[in-house]
C-alpha cells in the first residue's frame, strides 16, 4: 500500500487542476500542503492557504475554482485566512492586484514546530504502551463499590378523624337591605 502524503488528500484536485476554467497556477507542493494541514484539516480551507503560501499566492478566482474541483461548490475561505493573519500565524504578503499571498510567521513557525514535536512524542509514547502490553498486560484494579443509598425518612400521616374533616358551607350570606 503507498504511503499517503498529504498531496493524497486532494489527488482528485490535482488530476483535474489543468482542466480547470480558470488558470489556477502551480500546484501546491508536499510542503505547502503540510505546512497548510497544521492549521486545518484537509478540506477546502486546507488547499486554500496551501495555495496562498505558493511564490504567486492566488487570486480570489483562483480560491473558488479551486475549490469547485473538490465538491462543485465554489466556496472561498477569506475567514480561515483572515483569521490566522490576525491571530499571527502567517504573515500577509503585498503581492498587490487581489492577488492572496501568505508567508509563515514567526508564532506560526514556532506552532509548526511544537505540532511536530508533539507528533513525534505521540509516536514515541504509542510504542511505549505497544511495548508495555507485550510484556504482560496488569489485571485492572477493582472498580470501587458505590455506597448504599440512606433510607429515606418515612413522614407519619396524621390520621383522619371525623372531628377533622371540613364541612361544606352551603349557606348564603345574608344581604344588607340598606345597601342598595
Amino acid at each position: 500500500m503507498a504511503k499517503a502524503t498529504n498531496r493524497s488528500h486532494y489527488a482528485h484536485v490535482l488530476d483535474q487542476w489543468a482542466k480547470a476554467p480558470v488558470k489556477l497556477g502551480p500546484q501546491p507542493t508536499e510542503a505547502q500542503f503540510a505546512t497548510a494541514h497544521v492549521f486545518g484539516r484537509p478540506g477546502k480551507q486546507a488547499l486554500g492557504i496551501a495555495m496562498a503560501l505558493r511564490d504567486c499566492g492566488m487570486t480570489s478566482p483562483q480560491m473558488l475554482a479551486a475549490s469547485a474541483l473538490d465538491d462543485g461548490n465554489p466556496t472561498p475561505c477569506r475567514n480561515k485566512l483572515g483569521l490566522l493573519v490576525t491571530n499571527g500565524m502567517f504573515a500577509r504578503d503585498a503581492a498587490g492586484n487581489g492577488v492572496i499571498k501568505l508567508s509563515l510567521a514567526p508564532r506560526g513557525q514556532q506552532w509548526v514546530d511544537q505540532r511536530a514535536k508533539a507528533g513525534s512524542d505521540v509516536a514515541v509514547a504509542a510504542d511505549e504502551v505497544k511495548a508495555t502490553k507485550a510484556r504482560g498486560a496488569k489485571a485492572k484494579p477493582a472498580k470501587r463499590a458505590s455506597k448504599p443509598r440512606k433510607a429515606a425518612e418515612v413522614v407519619p400521616v396524621a390520621d383522619a378523624t371525623p372531628d377533622a374533616v371540613p364541612v361544606p358551607v352551603t349557606e348564603t350570606a345574608p344581604v344588607d337591605a340598606t345597601v342598595n
